[in-house]
């Protein structure tokens, strides 16, 4: 069992990704925007955090960056649709997710059951990379 923590404004799309990872046995925590995100992240551990790209009051890109650097040890997963409108400019923000170091993307819409066996095989990557001693630990609080 993993402790996710599930960023996303949409939600039911977030109920829906706490019930399929529910039902594989894990405890999820869910925010709605970037601010909710950091209080969760600075007041518990989490093994994984799935985070939407477009969210209210910040980009998931950027609460992304800032936890690869703080909390290397933790599988960062990246939800979109996979485009960004800017001004007259389409960013592919799964692929820019990618160069940034996350360790899997989702693009939306998904079948649940492709989502949580990505979420899993981002968690299990992540307990590879890791040492031994560090791996064991079920969460790993952040630096």
């Amino acid at each position: 069992m993993a402790r996710v923590l599930v960023i996303d404004d949409d939600r039911l799309f977030s109920a829906l990704m706490r019930r399929a990872l529910d039902q594989h046995g894990h405890d999820v925590v869910l925010a709605v925007d970037g601010k909710s995100a950091r209080e969760s992240f600075a007041a518990q551990s989490f093994d994984a955090i799935v985070c939407d790209i477009v969210l209210p009051d910040e980009t998931g890109l950027q609460i992304l960056r800032d936890l690869r650097q703080s909390a290397p040890q933790t599988a960062l997963i990246a939800v979109s649709g996979g485009k960004s409108a800017g001004r007259s400019i389409h960013i592919d923000v799964l692929h820019l997710a990618e160069t940034m170091g996350v360790d899997a993307v989702v693009k939306k819409p998904f079948e649940l059951s492709n989502f949580v066996f990505t979420v899993e095989g981002a968690l299990d990557k992540k307990r590879q990379e890791l040492p031994p001693q560090v791996a064991n630990r079920s969460a790993i609080r952040p630096g």
